[in-house]
C-alpha cells in the first residue's frame, strides 16, 4: 500500500532559487510549479508550494482563500515547520489556479474510506479518490477543511524540501547527508564547523532527487505548529497594503454597478433606463447576465446613482415571502412527506414507549451572509485573454465561470486572488464574477470594476435557507440519549449550489444527506436515530 506520506516531487532551478512541485498520493504534472514561477513577486525561483529566494525568504503558496480566518498563516506554519526554517523568513503569495491545488478535505475530512493506513482497501480507495479529485481540480475553501486537507500534503512538501537542502549541502561539502542537521533556516555541519543558509543552497538543492518518503517531525519537536506566531497578513492589513478586489485600480478602468430583478432570485423580464444613460459620466447600460443590468461609468458613484434610476421588471414567478413561511413549512412537516434517510430499527417505538420523551420545534428564517466587504470583481478582456481580480472561495470555479461567460479556453483566463472581507460561504458563489465578466466582454480593452452596494448584497445574495424542524427523543436510565427522531423542512443547499455552478456532481433535491448530517453523524453517543427531510424548491437562492 502507498505510504500515507508517499508522493512524487519534481524540482528544477531558475536564477538561484528553489523550485519544488509536490503532490500527496498523486503524480504532479508540474503545471502548478510553472504557473507559480511566473506569478507574484519577481524572486529568483518558485514552485507549487515553496520557493526560497537567495536572501533566505521562504514564500509559501497559499492555495486557500483568506477571508479573515488566518489561513495564510496556518498553511505557512505547516510548511515552515517541516522545512525547519525560522518564522521570520516566512512570506506568502496566493497560488495560481491549478488542479494540483484541489481540496481533498471536502470528502469526509479527507478520509472518505477511513484511515488510509488501516487497511489495503482504505488505502487503495483513498488513492483512487485522490486521482478523481485531482482530475476535477476543484480548489474550494469551505467547511473548515483547509488545514485538514493541507495536513497530509504540506508537511511532506516541507520535509522533502528540507531533505533536498541537506543533500545539496552534503554535495557541496563532500560529506554524508546523515552527518548534517538543520536549524532555523540553516544546514549545519557540526563536525566541520560549517553552516549554510537555505538561500545560498536553493539553486543546487533544486537539482537533487526528491525523497519519496521524507521523515516528518514528531509532535514534541514542533516549534511553530501549535505555537503562537505573528500572523503574516496583519502588518499589511494594519498598514492598508492588503489588496481586496475593491482596491484594484488599473489604467483606463471603467466602473460598473448593477440593478437586479426586484424579486430575489428571478430573471429580468424588462427594464427602462429612465434617463440614466444621459447622466454625465455614463459610458453605457448593458446586460450583466439574465438577472441583472449594469450601468458602466467613469466612477463608482455615478454608476451606482445611474443604476438606481433603472426601472426593472421581474419575470412572473410564484414568489416566496417571509410572512407565513413558517406556518407553510410546518404544514409540510405535519403532512409527513419527508424523505427518510436513516431509520434505525425501533427508533419510534423506543421514543413512544418512554414516558419522559421530549419533542421540540425549531424555526429559522432566511438569513443573509452580510460580509463586511460587499461583492466586488475586476475583469479585463483584451480580445484573446481575460484577467480577473476577485476575492473568491474558489479561484478554480471563478476561472471556469469566467471562461464559460467569455467563451475563452480556460488557459486564457487568469485569476488573481485577493483578500476578502468576510465570506461565510457567500464568496463561493460566482454571480458577481459572472456579471463582471459579462460586462467586460462588452468593453474590450477597458478594465471593469463591478461593485455591489451593501443593500444589494443583503437583498440579492444567497441565503442560509429558511427551515423548520421537529425533534423528538428520549434518554435511557443512565441519562444517555436512547433515540432521536429528526425531521426538517428546507431547501437543499447542495442541490441549489450545484445548479448555479459548473459542478461535476449534480445533487438531487430529494436525496441530500448533508441536510441531516449533523444528526446522522452526531458527536454525541445516540442509541437509535431516524432522520428525514421534506424538500422545498423555491426561487430564493441558498
Amino acid at each position: 500500500m502507498i505510504s500515507r506520506r508517499g508522493f512524487i516531487l519534481s524540482g528544477t532551478a531558475a536564477g538561484g532559487g528553489l523550485l519544488l512541485a509536490y503532490g500527496a498520493w498523486r503524480l504532479d504534472d508540474g503545471d502548478a510549479a510553472r504557473k507559480f514561477a511566473t506569478s507574484g513577486r519577481p524572486v529568483p525561483a518558485l514552485n507549487a508550494w515553496i520557493k526560497i529566494a537567495p536572501n533566505g525568504e521562504i514564500i509559501c503558496a497559499i492555495h486557500r482563500a483568506e477571508m479573515g480566518q488566518g489561513i495564510t498563516t496556518g498553511l505557512a506554519q505547516i510548511l515552515i515547520e517541516e522545512l525547519d526554517a525560522d518564522w521570520s523568513q516566512a512570506r506568502f503569495e496566493f497560488s495560481p489556479v491549478d488542479r494540483d491545488y484541489f481540496n481533498f478535505g471536502i470528502l469526509e475530512d479527507g478520509r472518505p474510506f477511513g484511515d488510509p493506513e488501516a487497511s489495503w482497501w482504505a488505502g487503495t480507495g483513498t488513492w483512487a479518490m485522490r486521482q478523481v479529485m485531482h482530475a476535477v481540480g476543484l480548489s474550494l475553501t469551505v467547511a473548515s477543511t483547509s488545514t485538514i486537507d493541507a495536513w497530509d500534503t504540506l508537511r511532506p512538501a516541507g520535509a522533502a524540501a528540507r531533505q533536498m537542502l541537506i543533500a545539496a549541502a552534503a554535495r557541496r561539502w563532500r560529506c554524508e547527508p546523515t552527518s548534517l542537521r538543520t536549524e532555523s533556516g540553516f544546514v549545519i555541519d557540526d563536525a566541520g564547523g560549517r553552516r549554510a543558509d537555505y538561500g545560498e543552497l536553493a539553486e543546487s538543492a533544486a537539482q537533487e532527487t526528491p525523497p519519496s518518503d521524507p521523515p516528518l517531525k514528531s509532535r514534541e519537536d514542533y516549534r511553530i505548529i501549535g505555537h503562537d506566531v505573528p500572523r503574516l497578513d496583519t502588518p499589511m492589513k494594519v498598514r492598508g497594503t492588503a489588496v481586496y478586489a475593491s482596491d484594484v485600480v488599473l489604467p483606463d478602468m471603467l466602473f460598473a454597478s448593477v440593478a437586479h430583478s426586484p424579486v430575489i432570485g428571478t430573471r429580468i423580464a424588462s427594464f427602462e433606463t429612465a434617463g440614466a444613460e444621459s447622466m454625465p459620466g455614463v459610458a453605457g447600460i448593458v446586460s450583466a447576465g439574465d438577472m441583472a443590468v449594469a450601468v458602466v461609468a467613469d466612477n463608482t458613484w455615478t454608476a451606482m446613482e445611474a443604476a438606481g434610476k433603472l426601472r426593472v421588471e421581474a419575470e412572473p414567478v410564484d414568489a416566496v415571502d417571509t410572512q407565513g413561511l413558517g406556518a407553510r413549512y410546518f404544514a409540510k412537516l405535519d403532512a409527513d412527506d419527508r424523505v427518510v434517510l436513516r431509520d434505525d430499527a425501533g427508533t419510534l417505538d423506543i421514543i413512544s414507549s418512554t414516558p419522559a420523551n421530549i419533542t421540540a420545534e425549531y424555526e429559522a428564517p432566511y438569513l443573509a451572509h452580510e460580509c463586511m466587504e460587499p461583492m466586488s470583481c475586476v475583469a479585463h478582456f483584451t480580445g484573446d485573454a481575460l484577467d480577473v481580480w476577485v476575492g473568491s472561495q474558489s479561484n478554480s470555479l471563478s476561472r471556469d465561470i469566467a471562461a464559460a461567460v467569455s467563451g475563452l479556453e480556460k488557459d486564457r483566463v487568469t485569476v488573481h486572488s485577493t483578500f476578502m472581507g468576510g465570506a461565510f460561504g457567500r464568496r463561493s458563489e460566482m454571480d458577481f464574477v459572472e456579471q463582471a465578466v459579462a460586462v467586460a466582454m462588452q468593453f474590450p480593452g477597458r478594465p471593469i470594476k463591478l461593485s455591489w452596494t451593501r443593500s444589494q448584497d443583503i437583498r440579492h445574495g444567497t441565503f442560509r435557507p429558511a427551515a423548520v424542524a421537529r425533534v423528538s427523543g428520549c434518554v435511557d436510565e443512565l441519562g444517555d440519549i436512547a433515540a432521536i427522531d429528526y425531521a426538517v423542512v428546507q431547501q437543499s443547499v447542495s442541490a441549489d449550489y450545484a445548479r448555479r455552478t459548473p459542478s461535476p456532481r449534480k445533487v438531487d433535491d430529494f436525496d441530500d444527506r448533508n441536510i441531516v448530517s449533523p444528526v446522522d453523524k452526531s458527536l454525541y453517543r445516540v442509541g437509535r436515530i431516524r432522520t428525514g427531510y421534506v424538500p422545498v424548491i423555491a426561487h430564493v437562492p441558498v
